[in-house]
């Protein structure tokens, strides 16, 4: 088995997606965001262990 082998191709990985809440965020744990990858719903993302954690900048909606 090969590194390549463990990677899971997500739809829209890569991409920037709106995050719509945050379920598990700690430093030194797995972390869990809600994204809208869909229109029509939620999806919940799983990350591999979190080493820090910095503010989001506001969005320039203008």
């Amino acid at each position: 088995m090969t590194e390549r082998d463990l990677i899971a191709d997500l739809r829209r990985d890569g991409e920037t997606l709106p995050l719509v809440g945050i379920h598990k965020l700690t430093v030194g744990e797995d972390g869990a965001f809600f994204l809208r990858v869909r229109t029509d719903c939620v999806t919940l993302r799983q990350t591999t262990t979190v080493i820090s954690i910095q503010p989001l900048e506001p969005l320039d909606r203008s």
